[in-house]
C-alpha cells in the first residue's frame, strides 16, 4: 500500500508557507522520491487552497541545498523542473517532510533554458530574517551548481520523459 506524505515548505523563521500531499516512491537514509498527483490540493499561506494542474515526481535530499520537482503531463512529458533552493537538512519524519525554503527557485524548461525566480523575495527574506552572509553565498552557489547540472544534462535533467528520470540504481516502493 502506498504511503502518503505531507510536504511542508517553511520560511527561514520556521513558519509554514505551504503544504501539499505526496505519495512515497522511494526512501533511504538520505533521499526521498515522491509522486504528486495531477489536481492535488496545495495549501498556500498567502493564496489559500489551490490545485496543481500537472502531476510531479519530486526529489528531496537531507544534505543538499535544493529540491527538484519535475512537473509532467498525462503523457509523461516533462513540463518543467522546479528547484527550490533550501537549507539542508530536509527533515524526513513519520509521514512528513519539511524544508526551509530560501525563496530562490531555479526553473528549467524542457528545452533546458534556465530561469532564476523570486530574487526579490529572497532579498526581502535576507533582510527580514537577517539571513547570514554565508547562507546567502551558499544559496547563490547552489544556483550555479544546478545550472551546471542542467548544462551537463546530468540526472535529473537528462531526459524530457518522466519515465526515464528515475534515479539510477534505485528501486521504487
Amino acid at each position: 500500500m502506498a504511503e502518503h506524505i505531507t510536504a511542508s515548505a517553511r520560511a527561514y523563521d520556521g513558519h509554514v508557507k505551504y503544504t501539499w500531499p505526496l505519495t512515497l516512491m522511494h526512501q533511504d537514509d538520505d533521499f526521498m522520491a515522491l509522486k504528486g498527483e495531477a489536481g492535488r490540493p496545495v495549501w498556500h499561506g498567502r493564496h489559500g487552497l489551490v490545485h496543481v494542474e500537472f502531476g510531479s515526481i519530486e526529489f528531496y535530499w537531507k544534505d543538499r541545498w535544493y529540491t527538484v520537482g519535475i512537473s509532467h503531463d498525462e503523457a509523461g512529458s516533462v513540463q518543467l523542473w522546479y528547484c527550490n533552493v533550501c537549507l539542508p537538512p530536509v527533515r524526513f519524519e513519520s509521514r512528513s517532510l519539511s524544508f526551509i525554503d530560501l525563496e530562490l527557485d531555479v526553473i528549467v524548461e524542457p528545452d533546458l533554458s534556465i530561469r532564476v525566480a523570486d530574487e526579490e523575495e529572497f532579498m526581502a527574506a535576507v533582510s527580514r530574517y537577517q539571513i547570514p552572509e554565508p547562507v546567502v553565498e551558499r544559496a547563490r552557489l547552489t544556483i550555479d551548481h544546478l545550472a551546471s547540472l542542467v548544462c551537463a544534462r546530468a540526472w535529473p535533467f537528462d531526459s524530457t520523459r518522466i519515465d526515464r528520470l528515475w534515479p539510477p540504481g534505485l528501486e521504487a516502493v
